[in-house]
């Protein structure tokens, strides 16, 4: 179970000096854009404006660190793993798509969200281990998984060319994000598979055949106006909601019901928001496990191994 795999790892002890310096900070700027080279020219500049820097990384040995002045270590692959991931690269196809591309990831995200609550005055383990039940308590329908795979568009070598293109905003943006560089990548050499997000850059156009998959977990605000456009484009379009009776779910092919959406009216701000309570995220956190399962799911039918997944990766950023 991959719940399992995430938290299968000694949780950092020192978080209360982090606490108390962001509380006695002026300003707080948080980056993280997945790309090495980027992070390390903007920790340069943070130490050039005399800046306090922490990191948060698996790689103790990294610039990173060395340009930190503390740094929180949160493990990904171990040495073992790193073996694995050697021996996919040497073309080692029998070996299996696994978790541990993304476990620094998820980890990181659990931790971001239980500090959130140590600042909000709430124990941090005990909001770490409240998320970690709300996540391995959600059992999604057998259904799910087989019915997506068909709906899904397959790769350019399989299929005219079709694209789906993932939709949501605030911290379902964030987890949409996530999903789309995942299915991205999840082909084989000399295939591809035509996934966008809807706020990449230049314009994204759905046609039909097309598939327009939506995470809200209200299923109000933008989305059902967005699911409409992509209907009368011709396209799919699936749900992934808290409401199976909302607007959005009325206007979809096809509904996963993920619960965990608490409806919080903000003044000024549409349905999908970014939660000030770590709790009220349990829609997002069950939505990023269940696509990410979703993907090994798709990797295990379609035979694709992580060595697959790393060739997709980007050239240039």
């Amino acid at each position: 179970m991959l719940i399992n795999t995430v938290t299968n790892y000694s949780l950092p002890d020192d978080t209360e000096w982090l606490v108390e310096r962001i509380r006695n900070s002026k300003r707080v700027i948080t980056i993280g854009t997945g790309r090495s080279g980027d992070v390390a020219e903007v920790a340069r500049a943070v130490k050039q404006g005399g800046g306090f820097l922490t990191a948060i990384t698996s790689n103790p040995s990294s610039i990173l660190s060395a340009l930190s002045d503390r740094t929180i270590l949160i493990p990904g692959a171990s040495r073992k793993e790193s073996d694995y991931f050697a021996n996919q690269i040497t073309g080692a196809s029998n070996v299996p798509l696994t978790p541990m591309g993304t476990l620094f990831e998820l980890r990181s995200l659990l931790f971001s969200l239980s500090l959130v609550s140590q600042l909000r005055g709430l124990n941090f383990t005990t909001t770490h281990k409240s998320l970690i039940d709300a996540i391995a308590n959600f059992s999604p329908k057998t259904g799910y998984y087989a019915d997506l795979y068909e709906l899904i568009p397959k790769t350019s070598k399989n299929c005219e060319y079709k694209k789906t293109v993932i939709i949501g905003e605030g911290l379902s943006g964030i987890v949409g994000k996530f999903f789309a560089t995942r299915l991205r990548h999840c082909s084989k050499p000399g295939e591809e598979r035509y996934v966008s997000f809807w706020l990449d850059k230049g314009s994204v156009s759905v046609g039909k055949n097309d598939l327009v998959f939506i995470i809200s977990g209200s299923g109000g605000g933008i989305s059902p106006n967005l699911a409409k456009k992509g209907k009368e484009k011709g396209a799919k379009v699936v749900a992934l909601t808290s409401f199976v009776d909302s607007e959005l779910s009325a206007n979809s092919d096809y509904i996963v019901e993920v619960p965990g959406r608490i409806k919080v009216k903000l003044k000024g701000l549409r349905s999908s928001y970014y939660p000030q309570d770590p709790m009220y995220s349990v829609f997002e956190l069950r939505s990023l496990f269940f696509l990410e399962t979703l993907i090994y799911y798709i990797a295990s039918k379609d035979g694709i191994t992580e060595s697959d997944m790393k060739q997709m990766h980007s050239d240039f950023t």
